[in-house]
């Protein structure tokens, strides 16, 4: 009987370290399902929206040790899109992205905190660089999945939503209207939509 109780402890102890380890995944970033986007108020009227085409990752989850997990990801500023040639070139000027000397806008998480409140809900804070400026930012953040597709990969879905303020990371194109109002509003707000696809551990 003590031998049977033995046992079942020791086969429960491996089951629970078993499940743990299940949790913990390293994700690529599927760039066909993904996306960087943000809008901006132009002239008052109306928002312009765009995404960038260069977006690189580095994703690892585990829920259970949220210490250890990380959001990472970087940029390519020559990749913006705003569905108008002419202003993504203008994009890349010294009043703006000034690309030539800065060509990559970085995120990286230093925290993720689980809201107790609400599954699958999480606040996501990091070191967001544009230009030369660092600045911590939070998030918060959704998780989806994880799931198994029909090719037997796990996918996983994470969103974020934030504001930032672009003068604070001095793009500084602060033209303004009759009425005082700026040409291209102070915020920038921003959405990241990620779909990863578990690596091979």
């Amino acid at each position: 009987m003590k031998f049977h109780i033995k046992y079942s402890l020791i086969t429960i102890i491996l089951c629970l370290s078993i499940t743990n380890l299940s949790y913990a995944k390293t994700y690529r970033y599927d760039t066909a399902h993904s996306e960087v986007g943000f809008s901006v108020s132009h002239m008052v009227v109306s928002t312009v929206h765009g995404h960038f085409n260069d977006v690189t990752a580095e994703l690892f989850w585990n829920p259970k040790k949220l210490k250890k997990s990380y959001l990472n990801g970087t940029i390519n500023v020559t990749s913006i899109d705003t569905n108008n040639k002419k202003r993504d070139n203008h994009l890349q000027a010294k009043e703006f992205f000034h690309s030539n000397e800065f060509p990559t806008i970085t995120f990286k998480s230093s925290s993720i905190k689980a809201n107790k409140n609400k599954k699958n809900t999480y606040i996501l804070t990091g070191e967001l660089t544009i230009k030369d400026i660092t600045k911590s930012i939070s998030c918060p953040l959704i998780t989806k999945g994880p799931i198994t597709d029909p090719w037997n990969n796990e996918r996983i879905g994470f969103e974020a939503t934030c504001s930032i303020k672009r003068m604070e990371f001095n793009i500084n194109q602060n033209k303004l209207l009759k009425t005082g109002d700026l040409i291209i509003g102070n915020d920038i707000e921003i959405k990241i939509t990620v779909e990863g696809i578990a690596k091979n551990n």
